[in-house]
């Protein structure tokens, strides 16, 4: 069930809307309360930014706030969505009708490394966008372990000709095989073949990578803590990177990016503050032909 808790929601008249979404062996209803009226007359391009196993908002709350509300970004904070364990989607805030970039921020109420779960959370957005805006194509980051839930969206809905495209996907030190070290592999090896251990998660996305579409854009990052570990203090990069060869020979776009900074901006939990991070996805998402794009003050 998908709420606004706002004096808003008991004044105006709203378009309920009950949507089933089943995936796999579960079946999760949302009550979708629509408020806000469609603008059909602009055209948005949001970017789902879905934070990692914590499910708080405030982990990827810094990423969004760097790369939006500032200069002459065409991209502003809008939407939180935040998944209840009682099976409802409460969301708040709005999109302002000059808003063509809005930036959507996704949590839990509680923890998790479900890709189920996290998954059916953003279908829920996905739809939620779709009905009460003109939305045929969006953005999808994921951080930590969230990077689980985009990816199980991508497996089931990328081409879903229904449902907006989704043009690029940002891997932000993704966990995809349960942080599971490699070490008799080097991260070329890795790379090119795999990792040699692999959870009992990897089978999944090995046997259903062929049904993401080619054409969406994957860009996987990780960070350099303590230099030479190959490792973000938490996630190793053999884990963050373990999916990369799947991705290649899946066709799609594809780049991978190891950035730098201090320990403290480096380790697992804090990469969201990152500002070579953050400045590698603002260029993504909103100068992409702009190589030695800064982040805005």
């Amino acid at each position: 069930m998908l709420k606004r808790l706002t004096k808003r929601e008991k004044i105006l008249s709203g378009l309920v809307v009950l949507l089933i979404v089943l995936l796999g062996t579960v079946s999760i209803v949302y009550l979708l309360r629509h408020t806000d009226a469609k603008n059909s007359a602009v055209a948005i391009e949001p970017t789902i930014f879905i934070t990692g196993s914590d499910g708080k908002l405030n982990t990827i709350d810094p990423l969004v706030q760097a790369i939006t509300n500032k200069g002459k970004i065409p991209a502003r904070k809008a939407l939180t969505f935040v998944a209840q364990t009682d099976g409802t989607v409460v969301v708040s805030g709005r999109i302002s009708k000059d808003n063509v970039r809005p930036a959507i921020e996704v949590g839990m109420e509680e923890g998790t490394n479900s890709g189920t779960k996290q998954e059916a959370a953003l279908k829920a957005v996905v739809l939620y966008l779709q009905q009460n805006y003109n939305v045929t194509s969006l953005n999808m980051v994921g951080f930590s372990a969230g990077g689980t839930g985009v990816l199980h969206y991508l497996i089931d809905y990328s081409n879903d000709t229904k449902l907006p495209k989704i043009n690029k996907f940002i891997s932000l030190d993704g966990q995809y095989n349960a942080s599971t070290a490699q070490p008799s592999q080097t991260l070329d090896e890795v790379l090119l073949n795999g990792p040699k251990i692999k959870s009992q998660y990897f089978a999944y996305q090995v046997q259903n990578i062929k049904k993401i579409n080619p054409a969406v854009q994957i860009y996987m990052l990780a960070g350099n803590y303590q230099n030479s570990n190959s490792t973000d203090g938490v996630v190793p990069w053999a884990d963050t990177f373990s999916i990369y060869y799947l991705f290649k020979a899946n066709g799609n776009p594809l780049v991978k990016y190891t950035y730098n900074g201090a320990d403290d901006v480096t380790w697992h939990g804090y990469v969201p503050k990152n500002p070579e991070a953050q400045r590698f996805i603002g260029r993504t998402l909103y100068a992409p032909n702009t190589p030695n794009w800064q982040l805005p003050k």
